[in-house]
């Protein structure tokens, strides 16, 4: 298999990595909902959570427990939620992924409407956030 995440893991597609071990790779997503917003995904290709292994979905759970952490201390979210949806009709890109994201006021618009349009200017803000959860993260 051979699709986005997969390519991102083999860095063959640049990403803004917050966080590696031998099973998954955790990176933000490029349309966040809000500051932060991470996708967690496994580093062999998995379709869905039946797919996955013990180990990996442990690692997975893990990997979303730190980010969860690094994001509650960054950031001043009124909670975190841990997304996942598993099915052909449910998911965008068909390799299983988390998100891991803070949750907002009801009243307030979602974060990637806010990014700057100019490119440099987005990745300096994207890079400076995941350097700011990977340092926390990895400090655990």
């Amino acid at each position: 298999m051979n699709n986005i995440f997969i390519k991102i893991v083999r860095k063959e597609l640049p990403s803004y990595s917050v966080y590696e071990d031998d099973s998954v790779y955790a990176f933000l997503d490029i349309k966040p909902y809000s500051k932060g917003h991470t996708l967690i995904v496994p580093k062999k290709h998995c379709p869905d959570i039946e797919s996955l292994d013990d180990k990996t979905a442990m690692a997975i759970l893990m990997a979303a427990k730190k980010i969860t952490i690094a994001l509650r201390s960054l950031y001043d979210y009124e909670g975190i939620v841990l997304h996942q949806v598993n099915g052909e009709n449910a998911q965008e890109v068909r390799h299983f992924h988390m998100h891991v994201y803070g949750t907002l006021p009801k009243d307030s618009i979602h974060f990637y409407k806010m990014l700057p349009e100019d490119h440099k200017e987005r990745e300096d803000l994207f890079l400076a956030i995941a350097r700011e959860i990977s340092d926390l993260v990895n400090q655990r």
